[in-house]
């Protein structure tokens, strides 16, 4: 079997965490201040919530539960540059199929 070599990137084996934890903890924060707000004016001005809003706090919480694990990955070395084995049709394969 023909063993392949990979070059490390231009810029070398560098780390990605904080650029990843910023774009994940801002993304998620922002929807939670969105759902926040939801739920108090659907509480506050309308005196009415719906199942509709119970489901929104249970995708929040579930998204908050996500955010841990990803934060847990980046901090553990999962930002780290990683040697493409496939090329980019392989590496969009897996991410969809995790």
């Amino acid at each position: 079997m023909k063993e392949i070599i990979y070059t490390l990137p231009p810029l070398g084996d560098q780390d990605q965490e904080r650029g990843y934890l910023a774009a994940a903890w801002i993304l998620v924060m922002t929807a939670v201040l969105t759902t926040i707000i939801r739920i108090l004016v659907r509480a506050r001005l309308t005196r009415n919530l719906g199942w509709d809003d119970f489901w929104i706090v249970v995708c929040m919480v579930s998204n908050l539960v996500g955010l841990g694990f990803v934060t847990k990955e980046v901090t553990d070395g999962g930002s780290t540059y990683v040697l493409p084995y496939g090329g980019p049709a392989a590496t969009l394969r897996d991410n969809w199929v995790a």
